[in-house]
Order: C-alpha cells, then structure tokens, then sequence
C-alpha cells in the first residue's frame, strides 16, 4: 500500500505548497490540503475475518484430529480439551484479524460503500476543524482531502464555504471522472513524475 508521507517528494510537496499559497492571495479563505494513507481502521472488516479464522482453525483442527485418529474413519469423536479449544478459536481469530489488517484489497470485500464514505467524511472533518482553529484568517477555510487507500478525495468547507459553494457540487467535483484520475496517477507507485494540474 501507499504510504502518504513516501507519497510525494520534496519538490512536489513545494510544488503544491505554492499553489496553495498562489490561490490564498486570491482568497482570504484558508486553503488545506490533507493526505492520509488511509482514512478509517475498519475494525468491524478485521474481526470478521477473525471470526472466519476461528471457525477454520476450530473446525479443520477436528477434521484433522478425526482424520488422523482413526486412519480416515469418522466414527469416533475428536478428543480436545476445552483449553486446546480455547486456544484454536483464539489463534484462528489472531491469525484472521491479522489477514484482515495486512491484506487491505481482502478488507474491502468485507466493507462497505457507506461505511468508506462516513470515514472519509469523518476524517476529512476532523482535519477541517483543527484548520479552522489553528487557522489565522477569519474568511473560512477549504479542505482538499486525499484518501490513498480508498482512492478517494473530497472537499470540505466550513461555514463561510458552505454560503459560497454549496456541498453537492463540491462532491461532484470530487467525484468527476478527471478529477478521480488524476488523483490515482498522482499518488500511484508506477508514475515517475505525477502532475500535479
């Protein structure tokens, strides 16, 4: 995965602190841009693959102790203490949570649309008001939001923002096809020199 501080280089990371300074002369609006290498934890993701892990580590144990005892019979029940029990379904659920934190692209068949949006937009928002407070301009601030794990972007603005642009079609900005495209380029391993216009 991509992470946001090895994302740009120096000269790129001048590069948009120029523009941002450039467009802040035309504006008395704080202007802020944010990349995160991912947005959310997505818990409720890992421990459903922990709970996957348990029942596989649990159930191929006895398979596999029933198979072994019995020189492939089935007709005698696998012997396991409770404590050897115990011990498989706390592997297995280790063990699936730790697929689930490591392997992100298997993580996103378990997550969905909405909850990706709500830790964009929760993201986003808490980075947008540590902006507003620490923000020396009193005509309001823009956030330009870059999530690298979930390929997303988003702007968010405050109040004064808000009066101005409304939300939708700042959404929809986010949300054009250019717009998504030239973000992916930006920030992907593959592309020697991104363009940042």
């Amino acid at each position: 995965m991509i992470n946001a501080k090895k994302s740009l280089n120096t000269q790129q990371l001048k590069s948009i602190e120029d523009c941002i300074r450039e467009a802040e002369t035309k504006t008395g609006a704080e202007i802020v841009c944010a990349v995160a290498t991912e947005s959310g934890r997505y818990d409720r993701a890992e421990s459903i693959f922990g709970i996957f892990g348990a029942v596989i580590a649990l159930s191929g144990s006895n398979l596999l102790a029933r198979y072994m005892d019995n020189d492939g019979m089935w007709s005698v029940e696998a012997d396991f203490s409770l404590l050897v029990q115990v011990i498989l379904v706390v592997t297995g659920f280790l063990a699936g949570i730790l697929v689930g934190s490591l392997s992100k692209s298997l993580r996103a068949y378990a997550v969905s649309k909405s909850e990706v949006h709500a830790e964009i937009h929760r993201s986003a928002k808490l980075i947008l008001s540590d902006a507003i407070l620490a923000s020396p301009r009193s005509a309001g601030a823009v956030l330009l939001y870059i999530s690298l794990a979930e390929r997303r972007a988003t702007i968010l603005c405050d109040r004064l923002g808000k009066e101005a642009l409304d939300q939708d079609t700042l959404d929809s900005i986010c949300q054009s096809a250019p717009c998504q495209r030239r973000l992916i380029r930006l920030f992907t391993r593959n592309s020697a020199s991104p363009s940042l216009k």
